[in-house]
């Protein structure tokens, strides 16, 4: 009775993480994959905008 209710446990354990990894896999890895790409995209037209706003004001420092 005892080992049995030890491997239910470990049964579980293993569910939970199976399930856990699955959905880090599926959904946690694409969204910040996205993330990232959307902060590359805002630095790139922050970068953009600051150089026009310099180009505006006449300023040509690199």
């Amino acid at each position: 009775m005892y080992v049995q209710t030890i491997l239910l446990e470990r049964m579980k354990e293993a569910m939970v993480f199976f399930i856990c990894s699955f959905y880090f896999r599926r959904i946690a890895k694409p969204k910040i994959n996205l993330l990232q790409e959307d902060n590359r995209q805002i630095r790139k037209n922050h970068r953009q905008s600051s150089e026009d706003n310099r180009r505006r004001e006449g300023h040509h420092r690199k």
